[in-house]
């Protein structure tokens, strides 16, 4: 990961309904890698070729993984487990922030009923305004806005 992008899973508002019977305002990482979030998600054959429209295919290193957009840039990775879609990730570049690129990935998640879990463990509902505010928030958006600012604090305070 690049320090300009700002990361994004897609999970199913039916399979964190199931798990919590409500939706939670974060999920840690541990919650996020020990459940199987796309177990019941319908449909999702055509989830690929929704991206297709938005990004151009990317190579991949895996066969169970399809990749669009730039590695550096806008990118869209979705991983698959025996022909099932097991995760979807999203890397916006926070440099040139395109407004179109954030409204169709919103569209896409509206459309397959996906919440957005953040870097932060923080969930959300899929709007542009509220990707915009938490982007905003992001240490991406830090280091692009001021990168020696970023890079002093950085090395205060370590990673964290």
């Amino acid at each position: 990961m690049a320090l300009w992008q700002f990361d994004l899973h897609f999970l199913p508002r039916i399979s964190v309904l199931r798990r919590y019977n409500a939706v939670p305002i974060r999920i840690s990482r541990a919650e996020f890698d020990g459940f199987d979030w796309w177990h019941d998600a319908p449909n999702t054959a055509k989830l690929g070729s929704r991206i297709d429209v938005i990004l151009p295919k990317a190579e991949s290193w895996s066969p169970s993984i399809k990749k669009w957009g730039d590695e550096d840039g806008n990118r869209v990775d979705i991983v698959f487990k025996e022909n099932s879609v097991e995760a979807v990730f999203v890397r916006i570049d926070v440099r040139d922030i395109s407004v179109q690129f954030l409204s169709d990935i919103c569209s896409i998640a509206a459309e397959w009923d996906c919440l957005f879990l953040l870097g932060n463990d923080l969930l959300m509902s899929a709007s542009v305004s509220s990707l915009l505010a938490a982007m905003r928030q992001s240490k991406s958006f830090h280091f692009v806005t001021d990168p020696e600012g970023f890079l002093s604090l950085l090395a205060r305070t370590g990673p964290g």
